[in-house]
């Protein structure tokens, strides 16, 4: 597709913002229709590039002054920082890794250049369509483990409502992954049944495998756990990377359970509430155990793998990292 094959409306619109930017700046156009899953209704994403010592305008800026186009700004600088950041990818450090990041890597990379500077040029030529394929592919795989190792270990909590959910989405992040490795590499999972369907035609057998999990899963938890445990494979650096991390209770911070209500409180009377398997942990740490070795106790109690574990918890304790409940030591 090319900006020609846009209805009028929007090659006005377009024209509009790209004649409000200042000099020097760059537009490329994007998103689901130029992907080809759009339609005449669909939004038209715009990137609005900026050199460095424009101020006024944010980095992340919505605008939608119709119901075609949004437009988004970015500085010089993040977008050489943006390439980078997901062309380097790392085990280690995928949980932290955002699915914007992926998201505008790719819309760069297919983007259509509308307006672009010297400059914006050398920098959007590092942005490859088969390296967004390929890190995002990783980086939902690796999602994938999250969902179902958090499924893991609700279900053995027996809270089955929650792991059904967690179940669906762990399916739809491992065939993302799937798709991404065959060449669909458009990160969203609302257009996973699109993407099934253009790879392998609607309703073969493919597509009902890719999808069915997702959008009408049948069997058991139990059953739908063991299927997307024989999907998920993730290699020996990856789960090194998930058990060998650790943590400890952050400085002054205590853990109050024994009753139907389990909470962290730390020195500044800062209180939240911890769920089952969080509290599970924090009473150990709390005890003077070492996160490894909590893990494990958790693991044998529940009868759930250690990675699987050590992967929820992991997931369900980044808010208690970030607050300074816990603190990561590895």
């Amino acid at each position: 597709m090319t900006e020609n094959h846009f209805p009028p409306e929007i090659k006005a619109e377009i024209s509009r913002i790209c004649s409000s930017l200042p000099s020097g700046a760059s537009c490329i156009a994007t998103g689901s229709i130029v992907e080809g899953f759009g339609n005449k209704n669909s939004d038209i994403d715009l990137y609005a590039v900026l050199d460095e010592e424009v101020r006024g305008q944010g980095t992340a800026i919505g605008i939608r002054k119709s119901r075609y186009v949004d437009c988004e700004f970015m500085t010089l600088g993040a977008l050489t920082r943006l390439s980078s950041h997901v062309a380097e990818f790392s085990w280690d450090a995928a949980g932290d890794r955002m699915l914007a990041d992926y998201d505008r890597y790719y819309r760069l990379s297919i983007g259509l250049p509308v307006l672009v500077s010297e400059p914006a040029a050398e920098v959007l030529a590092l942005f490859r369509v088969e390296t967004a394929r390929e890190q995002f592919a990783r980086w939902a795989r690796f999602r994938a483990f999250e969902h179902l190792a958090r499924a893991a270990t609700a279900l053995a909590c027996r809270q089955d409502e929650q792991a059904g959910f967690l179940l669906r989405t762990g399916s739809a992040w491992i065939s993302t992954s799937t798709l991404a490795d065959e060449g669909e590499g458009y990160p969203s999972l609302k257009w996973l049944g699109e993407k099934a369907a253009r790879r392998h035609g609607r309703g073969s057998k493919a597509f009902h495998e890719l999808v069915d999990d997702w959008i009408r899963p049948s069997g058991s938890s139990a059953e739908r756990l063991a299927r997307l445990r024989d999907r998920v494979d993730l290699p020996p650096e990856a789960l090194r990377a998930v058990t060998e991390k650790s943590g400890v209770l952050g400085d002054g911070v205590a853990y109050r359970g024994g009753s139907d209500v389990n909470f962290l409180i730390d020195r500044r009377r800062r209180i939240v509430r911890t769920d089952h398997l969080t509290s599970l942990l924090c009473e150990r740490l709390g005890a003077g155990i070492s996160w490894g070795e909590a893990t494990d106790d958790i693991a044998a109690a529940l009868s759930v793998p250690g990675s699987e574990v050590a992967a929820a918890l992991w997931s369900q304790t980044s808010k208690l990292r970030s607050t300074g409940f816990i603190q990561q030591t590895c």
